[in-house]
């Protein structure tokens, strides 16, 4: 792991694409900075850097940190003096309003650079490479970040319908759910997860249930915190998923992060963007749910509208200040395989929100649904 920072642009070498005769293995197109509109390039620039951390041997990916990161691929690099290299970083990118204008918009003088070797899985390695980015990204707010940081369990669909104690939709034998029609969405087994993922005194399983008619008066949702023995969700018309655990820091738009002045709320900008990729890059592009976590809110701070709903809140700033006792439970992406149920409340996001000393004391009563659409 390296973190760069770039001193100067020096050369760029680029192709232009003929789409009669392509040829290449590049499907990516970008559209960055339109002043030189549909001259197709793709190609490979060479910089001088500084090295602010860390050593350049074994690197293979370059992420230009930024609020849009730009991914490329560490060609070669050659020692200058001290702590000064040349590189070369090749991008896979076909840049449609060719390559020079394009990446002149992302690359320039002082931006920094991360450098990885490898895949970066496992708690530990990502709060080192969160660690590294928040002491020169935004370094007034180190404490802030690093506290918040949290980890979350991504559920990513599949096409399997293996033996799990975990597993989406099912045949609930909750009769109060029944009464009320609702749909069982996911049970989790909180016995294959880390003890930081529970509260105190909390039981082996979580299920979540919903009306997806979505009626404004009614019983429309709830969660169950349930041992084994208790009454079960049978795998039946059920699907699994595979799973990741991975640490996870709120959005800039959430209400903990309120007090940022413009320039931080760039800089964490800049830092969330850049750590999402590295961490979720495999994923960015599924649909997934999460288990806690921060919600990533479709429109505004989940946690101020659960506030808002919860107490019906005329919208004000002061809500913000109790929104901060919000957390996520589970994030459902309506658009994920296997739920093409929730057409009927207009696609979007849901989130089940609950107040941290709630969850803390596994009381599970005081759960408010939000949804959000674009």
């Amino acid at each position: 792991m390296v973190l760069l920072s770039i001193k100067k642009v020096i050369k760029f070498e680029s192709t232009k694409v003929d789409w009669s005769n392509y040829t290449t293995d590049i499907d990516t197109i970008s559209f960055i900075n339109n002043d030189k509109a549909n001259e197709p390039e793709y190609g490979s620039v060479d910089v001088s850097v500084h090295v602010l951390e860390g050593a350049l041997k074994g690197v293979k990916e370059l992420y230009i940190v930024g609020e849009v990161p730009e991914l490329g691929k560490l060609i070669q690099f050659k020692h200058v003096e001290d702590e000064n290299y040349i590189v070369r970083i090749k991008f896979d990118v076909i840049f449609q309003n060719g390559f020079e204008n394009s990446v002149s918009f992302f690359l320039s003088e002082s931006v920094l650079v991360l450098g990885l070797s490898t895949k970066i899985e496992g708690l530990n390695l990502q709060q080192q490479v969160l660690d590294l980015l928040v002491r020169h990204v935004i370094p007034t707010k180190y404490d802030i970040v690093m506290q918040l940081a949290s980890p979350c369990l991504l559920m990513l669909p599949n096409d399997n319908q293996d033996k799990k104690n975990s597993f989406f939709l099912g045949k609930s034998d909750n009769d109060k759910a029944k009464l009320n029609d609702l749909i069982h969405l996911v049970k989790i087994h909180l016995g294959d997860l880390p003890s930081s993922f529970k509260g105190n005194n909390i039981k082996n399983n979580l299920s979540f249930y919903l009306n997806v008619n979505w009626e404004l008066d009614g019983f429309n949702f709830c969660v169950y915190n349930y041992d084994d023995h208790e009454f079960g969700v049978e795998a039946v018309d059920f699907f699994s998923f595979d799973d990741q655990i991975v640490l996870d820091i709120p959005r800039i738009d959430h209400s903990l992060l309120s007090e940022f002045s413009y320039e931080e709320s760039y800089q964490y900008e800049m830092l969330y963007e850049t750590f999402y990729h590295v961490i979720i890059k495999d994923y960015a592009f599924q649909s997934y749910n999460k288990f806690l976590g921060y919600p990533e809110p479709i429109q505004n701070c989940v946690a101020y509208e659960a506030e808002r709903i919860t107490n019906n809140r005329d919208y004000s700033k002061n809500i913000v200040l109790d929104a901060v006792d919000w957390m996520l439970l589970l994030q459902v992406d309506s658009d994920c395989k296997w739920f093409d149920f929730f057409e009927e409340l207009g696609g979007g996001t849901i989130y089940f929100m609950i107040k941290k000393e709630d969850y803390m004391k596994s009381d599970f009563d005081k759960i408010q649904v939000v949804i959000q659409n674009t």
